[in-house]
């Protein structure tokens, strides 16, 4: 069986809670696909933290206006301890709360969803990054998902009381600073980018982790130094809109129906094939 997967954004599933979360056939991922944090009985991460929303909004200062979401994805998804360490680094920030971890072990990918006022939301994801970059050694990183760093990409999105304006400057400024005080290159992307030609998150991943240090020769980056960092790789930094995305279990090991799916339902259209 294959399992066409389309993610997403975990402030959405969040809402969805138990529901998406049941290991119903119709719901339940192809083995190995992806292993969510679960502990004996205990509800997964997304209906714990739709009862958290429930109970306890986001903590915001009455002060402080305005909602982002921040989806990074870490190039982790076995090791519990990186992702909780990682996650633990996120909700330290003033105002910042964690609404989804979401693991897969074949991918070896973890997306963590989180909100945060537009003046710490930076913060929070420049706390994830560094401690991404310290747990997070990419020369000893594989899995099935196309990846260039430790902090795969790290995208923000207006929630609430905020442009996409804004989360391009958000973008921006976060990026400068993984780039100047991380040394991981950066490169922008969808509305952030900085050329149109990186609009496109495939084209900035192009050669992806094991490609960098050709690419870096032959070009800087857009924010920090244009020198291979081996241990962290790079990181895209981007402002879009929500993501929506899901998985469908397939009865076939056939590549091309996936592929006929993802034509037909993802925005980018029709996947490149090999005659």
């Amino acid at each position: 069986m294959r399992t066409a997967r389309f993610g997403l954004d975990g402030f959405w599933r969040a809402f969805a809670g138990a529901t998406h979360e049941t290991s119903s056939p119709a719901e339940a991922p192809a083995a190995g696909a992806g292993n969510r944090r679960r502990q004996g009985g205990r509800a997964s991460p997304a209906a714990d933290a739709a009862a958290r929303l429930t109970l306890h909004p986001p903590r915001r200062s009455s002060a402080v206006s305005g909602l982002v979401e921040c989806v990074p994805n870490f190039s982790e998804g076995r090791d519990h301890k990186v992702i909780d360490t990682i996650a633990a680094a996120i909700s330290a920030v003033e105002g910042a709360e964690v609404l989804d971890i979401d693991m897969g072990g074949e991918t070896n990918r973890t997306v963590v969803t989180f909100v945060a006022p537009p003046a710490t939301v930076g913060d929070a994801a420049f706390a994830g990054v560094a401690r991404a970059a310290e747990l997070i050694d990419m020369r000893a990183h594989a899995g099935a998902h196309p990846r260039m760093g430790a902090t795969d990409v790290l995208p923000f999105v207006p929630v609430s009381g905020v442009t996409m304006d804004d989360c391009v400057a958000i973008a921006h400024a976060t990026g400068e600073r993984i780039g100047a005080e991380l040394s991981i290159p950066v490169w922008f992307y969808e509305e952030a980018a900085r050329s149109p030609e990186f609009r496109n998150l495939a084209r900035v991943r192009t050669g992806e982790y094991e490609g960098l240090a050709e690419r870096l020769g032959e070009g800087a980056p857009d924010a920090g130094p244009a020198k291979f960092n081996a241990r962290s790789g790079a990181t895209a930094v981007g402002a879009r809109e929500f993501l929506i995305a899901w998985n469908i279990n397939l009865n076939t090991r056939d590549r091309i129906y996936a592929n006929e799916l993802a034509y037909e339902l993802r925005e980018r259209g029709r996947w490149k094939r090999s005659s």
